[in-house]
């Protein structure tokens, strides 16, 4: 997939992980060694981003391969339920932390990334306003 921001083509493998297929989680796997290869042949890197209907099965399925899929770099998680297609793509882009952490992109290169929450503790953060059923 070829992607056009302000004359800057950006490249993407689209992979799809909406029924839990294994063969998804071995392309994850061998993303660095093809990547590498990748940019062997072409000169540039290529990032994964790998579009899911469910983030928490994804980082629970990943960590079944070990800590040295998680946090790696130009792999990224699309959720499908939450796809906004009127902004840019890097904005409906996620990232995984060893800890279940889960991180936004925040920026076009995609080197900036939010904390947005840990996986099994979606408690809000940063609530602004009130909340119903508290006293002062």
């Amino acid at each position: 997939m070829w992607l056009n921001f302000s004359g800057a083509l950006q490249e993407y493998f689209l992979d799809f992980y909406l029924d839990r297929e294994l063969s998804v989680l071995h392309r994850v796997e061998f993303y660095n060694r093809n990547t590498t290869l990748y940019k062997e042949k072409f000169g540039r890197d290529i990032r994964l981003i790998i579009a899911t209907n469910d983030l928490e099965s994804l980082y629970y399925d990943l960590t079944l391969l070990g800590n040295k899929i998680l946090g790696q770099t130009n792999v990224f998680a699309l959720d499908v339920k939450n796809f906004n297609p009127k902004v840019e793509l890097y904005h409906n882009l996620y990232t995984f932390g060893l800890e279940g952490e889960v991180f936004s992109i925040t920026s076009r290169d995609h080197s900036r990334r939010e904390f947005k929450y840990k996986i099994g503790q979606k408690e809000l953060r940063n609530k602004k306003g009130r909340v119903k059923g508290v006293k002062r």
